[in-house]
């Protein structure tokens, strides 16, 4: 079974990103080979969609959402599959941890499959929320994206 692990920091608030990450409706948004998630449940969803080498999924995903830990665990049966996500909060920054294990799959496209879906969540993020930034040099407060 193969661990893989990303994370960042992103320039929102923890609430922010965990209100986000944790609706089920945005899974989608940042999981290019997911096309749906349908709630089954209170802790589980059905979850299409297709896999970069044409295989079509259709499983049923235990989803534990901890709202005051800032948490999500999820599991399904097939392969082993399960993961952690966790959200801290840095005053009015936040990082975000996700760790995915597998017992099927080509571990390269796993592990970039991770990194992209933490950087997508990190890119959607801020251009969501963007923020004023202060720069001596301007003089005053601009709205701008930083890198």
């Amino acid at each position: 079974m193969g661990d893989y692990e990303a994370d960042t920091r992103v320039r929102v608030t923890a609430q922010q990103l965990f209100d986000y990450v944790s609706d089920t409706g945005n899974i989608p948004k940042f999981l290019p080979s997911v096309s749906a998630v349908q709630p089954t449940g209170e802790a589980s969803v059905h979850v299409s969609g297709t896999l970069g080498g044409g295989e079509v999924i259709e499983r049923d995903v235990e989803l534990a959402v901890d709202n005051d830990n800032h948490t999500l665990t999820w599991s399904s049966d097939r392969h082993g599959y399960r993961g952690h996500l966790t959200v801290v909060g840095y005053g009015i920054n936040s990082g975000l941890a996700v760790t995915v294990s597998s017992e099927h799959g080509d571990p390269r496209q796993i592990k970039q499959g991770v990194e992209e879906a933490v950087a997508t969540i990190k890119k959607q993020l801020e251009e969501l929320y963007p923020r004023p930034v202060f720069d001596p040099a301007w003089g005053e407060n601009h709205t701008e994206q930083l890198d």
